[in-house]
Order: structure tokens, then sequence, then C-alpha cells
């Protein structure tokens, strides 16, 4: 007690203990363990005295409480009135009557609002003569709780304490400014309060060994940035009644301060705030408060280096970015507007295009919009990006890029299997719900056919455009599963549109596109690098014993695949003995589990000791969104058992290491759970070595070296030896890959492709019988004191079979890869009807209303005029009898093309040495008959051989070539309405184009027979055909718009696909072809050429 200052005193019972405190501080006490002491009752009812015998001094603030308090409540309220826990007071005196009055005391019975308290009723104290009341007050002079503002009391309120948009010029909040005593507090003074952000996020290690003690992780921040708060008053305030607005106490702010004085919070994430008030961090601070990206301001796009292909899908990568270049990860509207700026030959007609609905994929997780493009002409193109909706304001974004010339794809089955009498020629087809069916024709020795065979999955809106034979030499003693690597340059595929930014547009298969095979793409480097890795499973019996060169294809090349739906055969269970990614896992650790026995006399310890230690955690994933965590502070061990010895294999493991003073964090495939020595052998490496352990392991081991890796056995850092062929690696923070080989009569360990270890199978080549993850244990798999303050996380850990006498793969494409069109399951299937149509060949077929129609042909110089319909959806033939009308001539080598109301228009044939040129309409609908116009007024002559389409929606039909009798090959142009049979001649031009003859039709489209012809509504196709000059066939694509009235010849790259008396048509995103004669052989493959 010092003389001259005041001093705060309280004396509290709490029925267990007593004890005094001065100033705020406990400086004695006296505990009552047993039983709580009564309190006595004063049974004379003597009054309460204070100040009692005192020779000199003041006294204040006389507070006596119905309840016990504890300490801190004591020492936080020492210069407050109790008024806010009035209730819990039994008096209160705070002497402020003046000389003279009678002390008046407040409590639970008589607060100080209440209207005893205003009447002067409640409890009062006599003052003896003498006692003097003075303004020297504690609360004043010595104390804080009228003269401060409280960082407990101050209320902070408003929406940018919790989210605000990167890159807002302020963060606003308002301030309910209370002292410490939580009164309002009216000194008008904002500058107490100020800002602090920083950066946050969850530290897991340092880059170099923490400091001893120090536990990770921890919560982190950057370096901090204060900001002084602009605060305004708000309005004045007005009391009910009062006739005008009274003056601002001053004890509310509108705050703000600027976020260009903080952390850089243009930067979407989480940072830490802290407010401060008098100099001290208010106590609901610090916070976490979120910034978010905010409007949208600008597109961004992976770039396209090298163009696209034309007809094959691709796809724009695109995120919408705000004014700083955060991503924004809500899904937004967009358009995509695709237009031609220049074609490679020629004149197109414009394309122009915007792409919405299903060609514009989001996903979350990334940001990433997948714009999907199938561009079917060559050139230059435009992209223009806009926002839409809640985008609209963003600037537009626009580029160009080129699109290649298209290549004639193989259309590849299923281990490139075709029918028996596919050779065929002079046959119909036809495109039904993604099914090619053929039917008809003859083989090469004029044996004429009336199958019908279905290609199943043309459609070629999922296929894949590219394929790459893959190889590698082995030799094997027996049939064995193979898991093998395949490295890919996929940074260079992706940049030239032949591979999706996902990189899981690929499968593999065994030659000739057999068995789809199980591949996994490996995380470490991932998709987009020059050396990306894909593991692939060749199953037992596809790589012969007797062989030495094993062959099998990767194909790819698929705008969408892989990016909206998983790619099924990226599936690392079936392509690893084992493998563990801790994916989709909450209470379990996957394929790890306690070890029987884990050196413990109770398994069931042991398993509670190694679930307690192991965790899965979704704060640190290699790969994927979790990995398995060793948590800090425990001790415990996990195993994985193969189901079989193992002698070749590659365990291979992703390691978190938090750079720990103290670690022992290990994988083996062949520690023993407990033991130490089998027999006279040490099987664990022990805690000072060099030991002469036959057991193998990889990992921290810090109690051998703290700055090093360790290997095992004996436990010795990984250090370099230039006759082993090993590498130093230092222990730094991050994530490391392990490896333990054990193949080839060598021992191989490597941490992050550096060998640390590397010894001949003499000396340590080893068994795999199980996996062990181990934390925090050293010699006999004991706990040892300190080597479990850390923590560390396991991802990626799988063990795959290793043969001897595998090599590496290669590719043997170094040209590049081959154009191919293939999609998904892709069959020939012979289609079992009962009752078809005679055999027969040079007829024709339409489609309408899914049934087939096939009109006349040809078998050993008989010709037919019979009408047949085969029903898609019955699967079955039926005979159509005529119900009116003459029919035509029996007939072969004309064309029959449908209306869209389902008239089929027959145009000339022959029928042995006579050419026709009579049009004739048969009504699908009611099976009648009727000639539309008869040879001798049919003033576009009798031919043979010719192709005729009908466009949609048009009362058209298109011409083109064939054989006349009177002038041979032909290569005239007609447009012939199908209503009068009249025709024109479009050669030279449309009647409303001045072209002259000579320039309107393609130099190369000279005069044909026997070639195939198909129209959209835009557009009229001719393919193929043949000639004395083409004894071959044509290969060339030709176009005819329309509207325009214009021609064209589609340009193309590779191998032309020259053909006649083949079956051409429509599928989607371009045409089939199949069959007929090339270069004078009868061939059997199936092509397409996107358009």
């Amino acid at each position: 007690v010092v003389a001259g200052q005041w001093i705060h005193i309280a004396a509290v019972y709490t029925g267990f203990e007593f004890f005094l405190m001065i100033n705020g501080e406990k400086v004695t006490s006296t505990a009552f363990p047993d039983a709580p002491m009564p309190v006595k009752h004063n049974y004379y009812d003597h009054p309460l005295e204070m100040g009692a015998n005192m020779a000199g001094g003041k006294i204040d603030e006389v507070k006596l409480w119905k309840v016990a308090r504890t300490p801190e409540q004591v020492k936080d309220a020492m210069y407050c009135p109790p008024y806010q826990f009035i209730d819990h007071v039994a008096a209160y005196f705070s002497f402020n009557e003046g000389t003279g009055a009678v002390a008046a005391g407040h409590g639970a019975q008589c607060p100080h609002t209440s209207l005893s308290a205003h009447n002067g009723l409640c409890l009062q104290g006599a003052v003896p003569e003498g006692a003097l009341f003075t303004e020297d007050t504690p609360v004043a002079t010595a104390g804080e709780g009228f003269n401060a503002p409280s960082p407990r009391y101050s209320l902070l309120m408003g929406p940018g304490l919790t989210v605000y948009p990167a890159g807002s010029t302020d963060l606003q909040y308002q301030v309910m400014a209370r002292d410490k005593c939580n009164y309002a507090w009216i000194k008008d003074s904002p500058e107490a309060y100020a800002a602090t952000t920083a950066e946050y996020k969850i530290e897991y290690a340092s880059e170099v060994p923490p400091v001893e003690g120090v536990e990770y992780p921890a919560f982190a921040v950057s370096t901090t940035k204060s900001a002084p708060v602009f605060a305004s008053p708000p309005p004045t305030r007005q009391c009910p009644g009062d006739p005008a607005p009274g003056p601002y106490l001053g004890d509310v702010y509108n705050a703000t301060f600027a976020t260009a004085d903080l952390a850089p919070t243009t930067v979407s994430g989480t940072y830490s705030l802290e407010i401060t008030v008098d100099s001290v961090v208010h106590e609901s601070y610090p916070r976490l408060i979120t910034v978010i990206a905010n409007d949208p301001d600008h597109f961004s796009v992976l770039p396209v280096d090298s163009g696209l292909f034309a007809g094959v899908p691709a796809a724009f990568s695109v995120q919408m970015k705000d004014a700083h270049d955060n991503t924004i990860y809500d899904e937004l509207e967009l358009t995509a507007h695709v237009s031609l700026l220049a074609a490679f030959e020629g004149t197109p007609t414009p394309y122009d295009t915007t792409a919405q609905g299903d060609v514009v994929k989001f996903d979350p997780e990334t940001g990433f919009y997948t714009v999907a493009v199938r561009l079917g002409y060559p050139g230059t193109y435009s992209l223009v990006l806009a926002g839409a909706g809640e985008a609209a304001a963003m600037t537009a974004f626009s580029m160009s890029f080129t699109v290649n010339e298209a290549s004639w794809r193989p259309m590849l089955t299923d281990d490139l299997e075709v029918p028996p009498h596919s050779k065929r020629f002079e046959h119909t087809a036809a495109v039904y719900e993604d099914d090619l069916y053929i039917f008809g024709g003859a083989l090469y020795d004029r044996t004429y056919l009336n199958d019908m065979w279905k290609l199943s999955n043309v459609a070629t809106d999922n296929m894949l455009s590219f394929k790459e034979t893959l190889m590698f030499e082995y030799a094997l003693a027996e049939e064995k599963d193979l898991t093998v690597e395949v490295r890919v340059d996929t940074a260079s595929r992706i940049a030239a549109s032949q591979m999706n930014p996902s990189c899981l547009d690929v499968v593999f298969t065994l030659p000739n596109n057999g068995a789809l095979l199980d591949f996994y793409l490996d995380p470490a480097p991932g998709c987009n690098s020059e050396s990306t890795l894909y593991w692939v499973r060749l199953p037992a019996g596809a790589v012969k014993p007797e062989g030495s060169t094993q062959l099998f294809e990767m194909y790819y090349g698929n705008a969408e695949m892989g990016v909206s739906e998983p790619n099924v055969m990226n599936d690392p269970h079936k392509v690893f003995l084992m493998y563990e990614g801790f994916e989709n896992l909450a209470a379990t650790t996957g394929a790890f589990m306690p070890g029987e026995t884990a050196c413990r006399a109770d398994p069931e310890d042991a398993a509670q000791e190694a679930y307690s230690t192991f965790g899965i955690s979704d704060s640190l994933p290699f790969a994927g969104n979790q990995s398995l965590r060793a948590e800090w502070g425990k001790t415990g061990m996990l195993v994985w058992k193969a189901p079989m010895p193992v002698h070749g294999f590659k365990l291979r493991a992703w390691f978190y290491d938090s750079a720990a003073t103290h670690s022992t964090h290990f994988i083996s495939p062949d520690f023993a759970e407990c033991d130490v020595k089998e027999g006279d052998k040490f099987v664990l490496p022990m805690a000072h070595g060099p030991l002469e352990a036959v057991s193998t392991a990889v990992g921290t081991y810090t109690l051998a070296k703290t700055d090093k890796y360790c290997i095992a056995s004996p436990w010795e850092s990984a250090t370099a030896d230039p006759a082993a062929g090993t590498q130093t690696v230092f222990r730094t923070a991050g994530w490391h890959q392990f490896e333990v080989t054990s193949a080839y009569g060598r021992l191989v360990v490597a941490i992050d492709g550096k060998p640390v270890k590397n010894v001949s199978s003499a000396e340590g080549e080893t068994t795999l019988e199980h996996v062990m993850l181990s934390a925090g244990f050293t010699e006999g798999q004991v706990a040892a004191a300190g080597q479990n303050d850390n923590h560390a996380f396991w991802d990626e850990i799988s063990v795959v079979l290793v043969e001897d006498g595998v090599g590496p793969v290669s590719s043997t494409n170094p040209e590049g890869p081959e154009a191919v069109a293939l999609s998904g399951e892709r069959v020939w299937s012979k289609v079992e009807a009962h009752n078809p149509p005679p055999p027969r060949y040079a007829h024709s077929a339409v489609v309408h209303d899914a049934t087939m129609y096939v009109f006349g042909g040809e078998r050993s110089a008989y010709a037919f005029n019979d009408v047949w319909a085969y029903s898609f959806a019955e699967e079955k033939w039926s005979f159509v009898t005529p119900t009116a009308g003459p029919a035509p001539a029996p007939r072969y080598d004309h064309t029959a093309a449908v209306t869209a109301d389902g008239v089929m228009v027959i145009y000339g044939g022959r029928s042995g040495a006579k050419v026709m040129g009579d049009m004739w309409a048969f009504d699908l609908r009611n099976h009648t008959w009727s000639l539309i116009r008869d040879e001798a007024s049919q003033d576009a002559g009798a031919r043979f051989g010719h192709a005729a389409a009908i466009p949609p929606n048009s009362h058209h039909m298109y011409v083109f070539g064939g054989y006349k009798a009177e002038s041979g090959f032909a290569g005239d142009f007609l447009q012939c309405d199908v209503a009068t049979g009249e025709c024109a001649d479009l050669s030279a031009g449309c009647p409303t184009t001045e072209v002259r003859a000579g320039d309107f039709l393609p130099a190369s489209m000279v005069a044909r027979y026997e070639h195939a012809a198909f129209a959209t509504e835009r557009f009229f196709y001719v393919y193929g055909g043949v000639s004395l000059t083409e004894k071959a066939g044509f290969s060339g694509v030709y176009k005819f718009a329309i509207a325009e009235c214009s021609w064209e010849q589609i340009p193309t790259q590779g191998l032309p696909v020259g053909r006649y008396e083949h079956v051409a048509g429509l599928v989607e995103g371009g045409m089939y072809v199949h069959g007929g004669h090339a270069d004078g052989d009868f061939v059997d493959d199936t092509y397409f050429f996107p358009l």
C-alpha cells in the first residue's frame, strides 16, 4: 500500500476459497478443499460499516456483490460502476452526492433507474460528522473506465467485415463506441480506431527446418499493412418530443478505410483483419474476411498455336476475369461468335454461327468455360466472346485462328472387323439413329447380294481424331499382366489443338483398334507437359511369350471428352497392383489398415493408435481433393498387405515434408511390423548405425540426419556416391516423390527422380509383401522422444508390377499422328430380317419416316421395278404393292430422291441397252405411282449412272453427270422441278447470275458417272465417280451453295480417297463413304470426311 495513491481492494469468498486482491492482482488466498465453509448469519443486525476507525484517507466505489466474482471479473471492473450487472449487486455506493449529503446505495432491490432511486428511497448510508466528499475519484484520476474506448464493448458492424469484392475503393463498417465500462464513449476521437489486414494462409512448413518446438501447420500471415480509419458522424440525433435535433454525442462513427493502404486485397483470397481500439486489438478480432472476384471485366483464353482442323471437334478454354485478373467461379452468361474471315482457296459461302447451349460448358472448380466448335471449312476465322446478362458490361474479346484443311479419316471398327461380304459395289446405304445400314450390291465375282449389315455408332460428334501406334520390346517366359509407362508430349498436342486441356480425351487399345486398355494419367508431371506420363495395363494374353515386339495404339483428340464427363478407362485401381489416392474417404484410411500387432499386445490398441495418428485431410492434397495426414504429436503405423509376395515391383508415393527439426516418417516395402531380428539378422534399422539390417525404407529419420532424406538399411543420409551413381538429396519443405524399385537384378531407391541407393540383387533386391507407413517410430517400432513433433502428408501411393526384359515404349509415327475417326463401340452386325428383297445391285434407296424404301436394280440381266420397305423400328422387310397408277419400267443405275412430304422421285437409269430419261413419283403415303415427265419431253435427256438429291423442304431435285446414250460421259448440272419434271441446266450458272460457262463449275469437276450426291438445306454435294480419263476414281468433294448459286471444291489434306460405284451420305459432322471401287480394286472400308 502506497500512501497518496488510490488502491483497489477486493475480498472474495467462493465457498471453497477466500482470496484477497490488491489493484487487480491476487495477493493471498485460503482454500477449503474438503467442503464449502458456510457463511455465518449476522444475528445481531449489525450495520455495514465502511472506513471505520480510519485515521485519514479516502474511500470510493464500494461494491458489495451477491455472487462471487472471478479474479478476471474483479480486475476488469475495477474502475467501472456495476450498473450493467446490477442484478448481482447487494449494494453499491459511488459517494457522488456531495458534502453534507446522505450516501445513496443501489443494488438488485433498488436499481439506479428505479422510481425508488429517483425518490431517494433506496438504501442510505449515514455519513459521520467530519467526513467530506471530494471530486478526487479513482474513476477519473487513476482508472481507465471513462477515459478510453473499449476493445471489448465497442460494437463493430457492417458487411465489409466479412466479404467484399476485390479492388473495392473502401471497406466500410460502423462503430458504436463504448468505453471500458460499456458506456457510450462521447469523446469524438475516431483516431482511436485503426484497421490492419494481412494475407492469410495455413503454413505447413518453412523452407528451412523450423525452430524446435514450433508446431506446424500454423496460421501464417504475410507482412501486415495498416490503414487509418476515416470516420464521420452520422446525422444528429433527435429525441421524441424535442422541437429540434439535439447535439451529436460522438459515440457513433461511420468508419471507412482505404483498401489501397492495406495488404494487396485486389487479389481474391482470404485475409486476416484486425481492428484496433486505442492500440488494442478488438476482442472479436482478428477475423477472416474473404476477398472475392469483382464484376466480370475481361476474358482469358488459352492460346491455340497452330490452328484447328476442319471438321474435327475442338475447344477453346475460356475464363472470365475481373479488372484485377481474378478468376470468376460463378457461372455467368457468355456468347461465342465464330465467323470466317478468309478462305484458303476460292470464295466459300460465309460461315457465321453463335455458340451457345450445349457447346458452352462450365467447370465451377476451375472457372473454365469450354467453348466447343467444329468448323468444316479451312481458312482464317474470328472468335468473338461477349458477356450477357449479369456479364453484359464485360469487354468483348476477339481473336483470329486458323482452321487447317480436312483429312479423310477411316471410320475404325472394333478390331478393324468388317463383314465377310463387305467388298461390294453398286449397293445402297442409309443412316438411321447414328447407325449405317448397307443393303444388296454385288461382290467382285458378280455374286448378287440381298443381305443387310449395320455399322453402329457412325456419328462423329464424340470421335477421337488422331492415332499413334506404340511399341516396346520384351522377353517374357510366360504370359503376364504388364503395366508400361507411356510418355507423351501433351503440351505440343494441346498447342496444336490435337488434344484438349484435360489430356483425358485419349484411349489406348490393343492393335487394330482392339480391346480398350485401362490406363492412368499420372498427376506428375500431369497434363500439358512435354513428358506427360500415362500408365497403361496390358492384360495377360495380350503379350505372347514367343514374341519380341509388342504394338498397341493410342487414340486422342476430342474437344469435350474428359471435360464434362470422366474417362472411365482412366482408373488407377485397374492399372496398379495397389493404388491409394485417399479420395472420397471420410473415416477410413483407404487401402491401409493398422498392422495386426503394430507392436502392441492388444490389436484394438494398435488400431486406435493408428487411426488417431493418421486421418484423411482436404487441406493439402498433392492430387485430387484429399490426402493422408499424419498428425502432429502422434505415433502410429499403417500397413497394406499384398495379395502375394511380389519380386519385381516399383513402389511410388508422394510425401509432404514439413521440414521439422525432428521427424521420423518413412515408407517401406519390407519392414517387419514389430520384430527387430529374424534369427541373427536385423530386420529393422536401429536408432544408431551403421547396422546390418535387411529392410528397405525411405523418408525422414532425423536421428540419423536432419537436413537430408534418409534410406535404410542402415539408416543413412541420401549422399552422393559416384561409383554407385547416387546423388545427395537435401530436405526441403514441400511434396517429394519416393520410389523403391526392385527389378532387373537391382534395388534402386529414388527421391524426386534422383537415385539415392543403387545396389545389385546380391546386396539388396527385396520382396514386397506389404507397404508400411510409419510416423514417429524408430527402432523396433518404438516411439522416440520428440520424433513425432511434426506432421506429414502422404498421397498417390501405388505399387506397379515390373517385369525384367520389358523395354521402354516408343512411337512408330515419326511423321506425326494418323487422322482417324474413332467413336465408341463401332461394330458391324448382320441384320437378321425375314423375307428380304431378291438379291440385286444398282438399285436405289431412300429413307422417310423411319423406313428405307428400295426400288429397282438388276440381277443377272433381269431388271426390277418393285418397291420394298424396311422398317427400322420393327426390323422387318415388307413388299410394297402399288395401289394405283402404272409403274415405271424396270431399271437400274437410276436415281431416287425423296421430298420432305414423302414423295420418292425416280429419274433415268437403264435396262439392258436401253437408256431412260423419264421421271416418276411414288407417293410413300398411299403407295401410288404417277408419271411426272416422259422420255420424249424430258429436256434433261436420258442418262444412267448419274447422281441426284432433293434438299430438305425443297421442291427442286439437283442432278449432276452420268452417262448419256448420245454423248457419253456427262458433266452437266441440272435443277429439276419435282412437280413438273422441268429441268434447268445450271452448268453455266443460275439464271440470275452473270457467270461464263467455263468459270462456274470448278475446273476439276469434269464429266463422270457412278458417283454419289446428297444434300442439306444449304448445300448439294457431289463425290467420286469415274471416267475414261480417271479410271482410278475421282477423290474431290464438291459443294454447291444453293442460295448463293456457287460451286467450290472443298480443300483436303492427306491421301485422297477416290471411289466409284460406292455409297456416300451424310452423318453428324460430315459424310461417310463405304465400299465400291478404288483404283480398280474392290474395297470394304468406311471413311469419314468432315463437312
